[in-house]
């Protein structure tokens, strides 16, 4: 979530937009990363933590860096979360991308 701040590719966006962050190993340790702007589809391949939604799909963009993802994670805005799960509560699931 960027909480009204510019990520790291340098643009602002809204809580609703369907856009991603991804982890370091992605962006290289730079300031708008080589990531930026590609666009990703995310499917709901289910949770074990009862997060609902398995099945939807989505195309987000990559619009921010997460400092505390492995090159395996993908962190969420809260729109492209939403239209992935359901608007469940903030948990795990897994994807597919």
């Amino acid at each position: 979530m960027q909480d009204g701040n510019a990520g790291s590719c340098g643009e602002w966006n809204d809580d609703d937009s369907y856009i991603v962050a991804l982890g370091n190993d992605w962006m290289q340790w730079q300031y708008e990363g080589p990531e930026c702007g590609r666009q990703v589809r995310v499917k709901n391949l289910g949770s074990d933590y009862g997060v609902g939604g398995e099945g939807n799909s989505i195309i987000a963009t990559v619009a921010d860096t997460c400092d505390s993802c492995d090159a395996t994670h993908v962190d969420f805005s809260v729109g492209a979360w939403n239209a992935l799960t359901d608007h469940s509560e903030w948990s795990q699931l897994n994807i597919q991308w």
